[in-house]
């Protein structure tokens, strides 16, 4: 619910899809040059509360990634004042080229929101995978806490991460599973083992 109001199926596919950029990002047409500027909100992106800077980068994410999806932009530039601004601005847009896939320069993570079915501490793991392999450009890891659902809902995925049962995962390389049983403390090394294995690891 958003302001008392719920959204459901038929109001999602009847919303029009398009960018509704807000004057903090603006898109040059493609024959100037195709460039969005940026202007962003440095207090939020600064702010100590997660959620506020989390909610800022996903604002900025949708309004500039809607034009670099729909090819109508292909560069962007990020108005600084600052050298620390600038360097801001920089890990700002390749956040954005990450979010769009346009540009993979760190890994992507795909986890599932969690249920009942979930064997594992979800957020708990993803954040210690994450802090494995955030490093690894382009490579795609799913975590998912089941079997049920896990392996259709990381099919885009390069590794996925599954629970089986209480302590107990699989590792799969895109729809194939590859381990199964492994015990819970030692399957993050298994999966650096397995990314090793396919030449896609290198050190911090």
């Amino acid at each position: 619910p958003v302001d008392g109001w719920t959204l459901d199926i038929p109001d999602l596919l009847d919303m029009p899809w398009g960018a509704h950029a807000p004057d903090h990002v603006l898109t040059e047409p493609k024959d100037e040059g195709g460039l969005i500027r940026i202007r962003p909100d440095l207090a939020a992106l600064r702010s100590k509360d997660a959620l506020t800077r989390e909610r800022a980068y996903l604002d900025l994410a949708v309004e500039a990634g809607i034009p670099l999806l729909e090819g109508r932009a292909r560069a962007i530039a990020v108005e600084a004042s600052s050298a620390e601004e600038a360097l801001e601005g920089c890990r700002l847009a390749f956040a954005i080229l990450q979010t769009t896939r346009l540009r993979m320069s760190r890994a992507d993570f795909i986890a599932c929101p969690s249920c009942g079915r979930t064997h594992f501490d979800l957020l708990d793991t993803t954040r210690r995978i994450k802090e494995r392999f955030a490093h690894l450009p382009g490579v795609k890891i799913a975590v998912m806490g089941c079997i049920v659902n896990g392996p259709g809902e990381m099919a885009d995925a390069d590794f996925g991460y599954v629970g089986t049962a209480p302590g107990k995962i699989d590792l799969y390389e895109g729809y194939q599973r590859v381990e199964t049983g492994l015990a819970s403390e030692k399957a993050v090394d298994r999966l650096q083992a397995l990314i090793q294995s396919r030449g896609l690891w290198r050190e911090p």
